[in-house]
């Protein structure tokens, strides 16, 4: 189990988003660098809740741009484990919105590649609202799990 030290303080300031992050960086760094059999032991040696908040916490780089969000749709489909992962994350905490524009944006994105051929990074048409309803569902995402950080403090900090 994996707990980030910090004073009460800091832990009650902190932003939601920053505060999600903070708390799943030590399993981050653990991850780093390491081969696809080593992550999986690492993710396995979390609790079932911090599992799922590290899980949801790969599509955080996914809400900073719309090429950013169909590059980490396919880094999920790509990486064994990683969707489903994340699909498993979200139906804890009952994110079925993202969970849909997730599942819709794989659709398109994997219709234009069988129609095109071609893999780009050249977002298609059919991703941008999809991505919009996505950057605000995700912001309530975060917030919604913040809040389950704060009310589960004993499963993500230490405090000091």
């Amino acid at each position: 189990m994996m707990l980030l030290e910090m004073k009460k303080q800091a832990f009650d300031a902190l932003p939601d988003a920053e505060l999600l992050l903070a708390c799943v960086e030590p399993a981050v760094r653990a991850v780093q660098g390491r081969d696809a059999a080593d992550k999986a032991s690492v993710i396995r040696s979390l609790r079932p809740d911090q599992q799922q908040v590290f899980m949801i916490r790969l599509l955080y780089p996914a809400c900073q741009s719309e090429p950013d969000f169909q590059g980490w749709i396919r880094y999920l489909l790509d990486t064994p484990g990683y969707w489903q992962g994340v699909h498993g994350g979200l139906h804890f905490f009952g994110e079925t919105e993202v969970i849909r524009l997730l599942s819709d944006a794989k659709d398109v994105m994997e219709r234009s590649v069988i129609i095109s051929d071609t893999n780009t990074a050249n977002p298609h048409p059919e991703i941008s609202p999809l991505y919009e309803q996505f950057r605000l569902a995700f912001d309530d995402t975060i917030q919604r799990i913040s809040r389950y950080i704060r009310n589960h403090p004993d499963s993500f900090i230490r405090l000091i």
